[in-house]
């Protein structure tokens, strides 16, 4: 963990405990990635990353497990959340191509939200992809031919940071709990998530 200032106190439940960087801050994993991060761009892929957060100007990254820029189609393979445009998006890449979710939902600055970015390969040309904000859930469906890849992702899991320096948690930016779910959850699994989230933030 680099440039991530604890507010709060640890092991405490309140709601007002969170990390926040000043625009240099994210973690990276120090062991190797165990075979369900390896697997999240692979054939039969099936997850939903799950975050409860704040931005308020900037954004940056979020989980990423590809090298190089943020959205670019190489670097990888490897999967990767952010936001453009003020929407979610979520990107898998095969080393030479990527597919990715965007604009299903609309995230607003200045705003603690719980967002999730799933998705589910079905096959080459079948891939659903599912947003969710404060209760507003989006899907869709991608018939584009895209092979996965084979091989493990190129970098070990990290959130807030990207292998050539370009992107950080922007400054202003708070992570309130993150999580990894091995399916992608549907809305009333969602639902019943933030409602359980809901007794320590107001998401």
């Amino acid at each position: 963990m680099t440039g991530l200032t604890l507010n709060g106190q640890i092991g405490s439940e309140r709601g007002d405990v969170f990390l926040s960087s000043a625009g240099a801050g994210g973690m990276n994993k120090l062991t190797a990635n165990d075979a369900l991060v390896d697997s999240l761009h692979q054939t039969a892929w099936n997850f939903t990353f799950l975050t409860v957060e704040f931005y308020s100007s900037g954004y940056g990254v979020g989980f990423n497990t590809k090298n190089g820029a943020v959205n670019a189609t190489t670097g990888g393979p490897g999967v990767t959340t952010y936001i453009s445009n003020g929407s979610p998006w979520l990107q898998i890449n095969n080393g030479s191509n990527s597919d990715g979710s965007g604009n299903l939902v609309s995230y607003p600055a200045n705003t603690l939200v719980i967002r999730a970015d799933g998705s589910r390969y079905n096959s080459n040309t079948s891939r659903d992809f599912v947003s969710y904000l404060n209760g507003t859930y989006n899907s869709a469906n991608y018939t584009t031919n895209l092979v996965p890849a084979t091989t493990a992702a190129t970098r070990k899991i990290a959130y807030g940071t990207v292998s050539d320096g370009s992107a950080y948690m922007a400054s202003g930016r708070r992570l309130y709990g993150l999580a990894l779910f091995n399916t992608m959850l549907t809305q009333a699994q969602l639902d019943a998530i933030r409602a359980s989230f809901q007794r320590r933030w107001s998401v």
